[in-house]
């Protein structure tokens, strides 16, 4: 917690929350992990995370009044948001059921190759890779896939890991048999790999973020970080990066008669006056505009009005530059 107040003394939000994210794990319990917790799901707008502390804590301290009106302002305002008018939340008495129908990119992240020849630390590439990999997964612009942990522990995959590291980077092999594998499962759009090599107190981490389907890479990027906290800076930066170079996507939800509903909002970087590119397996079906934005939902109108809606339908892909 003491680096946790530091990164945000010194304004230093991501590292700030990763240092919380650890605390989260180690010391859950601690009243000022909770509360500093609270306060940083209300910074970042994570409805149902904040909700869900609220109701944790209000349990835990009854004689706290506050979490209470704090809690019935909340559901007060859920009841004036586009998901809750669409029907896509539930509020009965405190309880709260959503489903938002999003349908987020899905990745998939080799742990980083050691370049460093026996170095020091045989551990740091499969550290900072699973660090990376906790990170992303608790964001909900993307899915990340699990399938190289299965095939982490499972012999019929027959993958042997690096020697001395114990890491499953990137191959083209290990990346087929991976592929077979996921036939039946959702399988990743983007592959997310690279190397990393740690020497003279320095560390230095390449990461290329490949588009599977069109067998094209996306992005290619250095991670430079040294000091008493270069491990947590290397990954706030990567994740940071990362997320970036994900193309923005989701899919309609529904079609009504004068608009239409969007599973993406605020949280995937959309505001009012946003456009938007519709388009389902033949091609472009529309453009439309964001006339109205929750966190994980947002309403749009068609450029060339209600005639617009004859060509979209539910589930055509939006695509739109951030």
């Amino acid at each position: 917690m003491q680096r946790f107040r530091s990164s945000k003394n010194s304004l230093l939000y991501d590292m700030a929350s990763h240092h919380l994210s650890c605390a989260r794990e180690l010391i859950p319990g601690q009243p000022e992990v909770q509360f500093q917790t609270l306060s940083e799901y209300k910074r970042t707008g994570f409805f149902p995370r904040y909700l869900n502390l609220l109701l944790f804590l209000r349990k835990k301290y009854p004689e706290n009044q506050k979490y209470q009106y704090e809690i019935e302002n909340l559901l007060s305002s859920t009841k004036q948001s586009i998901a809750y008018r669409e029907g896509l939340i539930e509020i009965t008495g405190d309880n709260l059921v959503e489903n938002y129908g999003r349908t987020p990119p899905v990745l998939l992240m080799f742990d980083l190759l050691d370049k460093s020849f026996l170095g020091d630390y045989p551990d740091l590439a499969l550290l900072i890779s699973s660090s990376v990999r906790k990170n992303l997964s608790l964001n909900p612009t993307i899915t990340l896939s699990e399938v190289l942990e299965s095939a982490r522990n499972n012999p019929s995959f027959e993958i042997k890991a690096a020697p001395y590291t114990e890491t499953l980077p990137y191959t083209e092999s290990t990346y087929l048999k991976i592929k077979d594998s996921s036939k039946k499962s959702i399988k990743p759009r983007f592959l997310i790999y690279g190397s990393l090599k740690y020497e003279n107190h320095s560390l230095h981490i390449d990461w290329t973020i490949k588009d599977s389907k069109h067998e094209k890479v996306l992005s290619t990027f250095r991670i430079f970080s040294k000091g008493r906290d270069f491990i947590p800076e290397a990954v706030v930066r990567s994740v940071s990066k990362i997320l970036a170079s994900i193309p923005p996507s989701g899919s309609v939800l529904k079609v009504k008669d004068e608009d239409l509903i969007v599973n993406v909002g605020a949280l995937d970087g959309l505001k009012k006056g946003s456009k938007i590119q519709i388009y389902n397996s033949s091609g472009k079906s529309g453009e439309a505009t964001i006339e109205e934005i929750d966190y994980f939902l947002s309403r749009a109108v068609p450029d060339n009005g209600i005639n617009g809606l004859k060509t979209i339908s539910e589930g055509d892909r939006i695509f739109w530059k951030r």
